[in-house]
């Protein structure tokens, strides 16, 4: 929840290089924000409104502990023992990706809040930002390859997982892991059937789990 928080005005009692010197504490804003030549004796309305009525550490926090239970459940339902449908573990794997990447997205101020709260397709991005990141460099330092090819499988496995989301493109692909879809001719019941994601190399999910994991967990002990 979004909104003007204060409209408030103030006189310029000084002007530096840089900024207009606001009474009566001092603060500052920079010229460049101002609509004309500031000059002393001018009054000035300032709008402070907020992004959301909760800090973006807050929601990452949220978000990321989501995530992390509901990857405990997809490990729990994709355990063979359990022998459930596909449908089934893969759903609690797209929703934990999708909160885990939102949580490590909302760490970024030109990311925008408002899409991140509201939109599926946030998974895709997540692995190219996390992979690029300036740590991911390091600790594949001198082996510039090895990174690029886990980069391509886990934004391919990525990939796949935005696209079990119902809400992503129910029209071009209604192959999703919640509810059944028609193609025209039948309608599909999704625990009936195997998913393309489950013919990726047998590497793919688990190395996805695994940054999903490190992820959720320094979001949330910081």
């Amino acid at each position: 929840m979004s909104g003007t928080l204060l409209t408030t005005h103030h006189t310029i009692e000084s002007l530096t290089a840089a900024s207009a010197k606001l009474a009566p504490d001092g603060s500052a804003i920079p010229r460049k924000f101002l609509p004309i030549p500031a000059r002393e004796g001018h009054r000035i309305g300032i709008t402070v409104t907020l992004e959301d009525v909760h800090t973006r550490d807050e929601w990452a926090k949220a978000y990321a502990e989501q995530g992390s239970s509901d990857l405990d459940v997809y490990e729990r339902l994709a355990d063979p023992k359990v022998a459930l449908p596909s449908c089934h573990w893969l759903h609690y794997l797209q929703m934990a990706a999708e909160k885990i990447a939102k949580a490590y997205r909302l760490r970024d101020p030109q990311e925008s809040l408002a899409t991140l709260l509201t939109s599926h397709v946030a998974t895709g991005e997540f692995v190219r930002k996390y992979l690029s990141s300036p740590a991911m460099k390091k600790r594949f330092e001198g082996k510039n390859e090895q990174l690029a090819e886990h980069m391509k499988e886990m934004k391919h496995v990525a990939g796949e997982i935005e696209k079990l989301a119902p809400a992503v493109d129910r029209e071009k692909m209604p192959h999703n892991v919640e509810y059944p879809w028609s193609d025209g001719v039948r309608i599909t019941v999704l625990s009936k059937i195997r998913f393309a994601i489950q013919d990726l190399p047998k590497t793919s999910i688990p190395g996805l789990v695994v940054i999903l994991r490190e992820v959720s967990e320094s979001i949330l002990t910081r």
